[in-house]
């Protein structure tokens, strides 16, 4: 996992938490056991593809071919950016889909009474886990941190990104030159102003902080949220 994943809180909490369901020997509840192996597995994975997403990025912007960056006109390397940020912004959401989607099951089998959905998974998502886990655990952090994400500026900047992309148009980056004339001296300054536009969305400035100021904030959010997780299911039982 990439060094900014907080690997050993995860693994913590992953262990602690696995202690809640029944044993791989038995057939009780082996579906809830394996709904949390797999959406925990798929939170570390989602996060590591936006980790390479961020590097391959850079690495498409270093050696962009001198056609594109002039005149924005090389379908094939434009096809590549455009796949990149299309992942990119599918899996930032998807980590803490996967994550939420996680708890859920966790939160289930601590007031089962409470999280109704278990045998229906297509019913859960950030809102419901987040009613669920107010009804049952009012008072935990964990709580707080479930239902205040999807009402997050950053989050919902992701969010608006992933569902257009996925469902609507791709991305395309822009260019803007202005000339400005001085007058006095008799010369011409021109300034040139790149964004990544999505209709529908505001544009973003196209340069390699892109995905990095993204991906920063995600590393952050993604790192306080499983470390309440942790100490959610810290010293719980079923």
């Amino acid at each position: 996992m990439p060094s900014t994943f907080p690997e050993q809180m995860f693994h913590e909490f992953r262990q602690r938490a696995a202690s809640l369901f029944p044993s791989v020997q038995h057939k009780m509840d082996s579906l809830e056991r394996d709904q949390f192996v797999r959406s925990s597995q798929a939170t570390g994975y989602r996060y590591r593809t936006c980790v390479e997403c961020n590097e391959e990025f850079k690495t498409l912007l270093k050696n962009a071919p001198e056609r594109w960056r002039q005149l924005n006109d090389d379908p094939d390397y434009a096809y590549s950016v455009e796949r990149c940020l299309y992942t990119f912004f599918l899996n930032s959401v998807s980590v803490f889909e996967s994550l939420v989607y996680c708890l859920y099951f966790v939160g289930s089998r601590i007031r089962a009474a409470d999280f109704p959905d278990v045998q229906r998974p297509r019913k859960i998502n950030l809102d419901s886990t987040g009613q669920a886990f107010t009804i049952a655990f009012p008072q935990e952090p964990i709580t707080a941190r479930l239902t205040s994400l999807p009402q997050n500026a950053e989050f919902k900047k992701l969010e608006l990104a992933r569902n257009i992309l996925a469902h609507r148009v791709s991305g395309m980056r822009s260019m803007r030159i202005y000339s400005t004339l001085d007058r006095d001296e008799g010369s011409t300054s021109t300034t040139r102003e790149e964004a990544w536009y999505v209709p529908g969305q505001d544009e973003m400035n196209f340069d390699g902080k892109l995905v990095q100021q993204h991906l920063d904030w995600l590393s952050s959010t993604l790192a306080a949220l499983i470390g309440a997780s942790r100490d959610f299911v810290t010293g719980r039982k079923p």
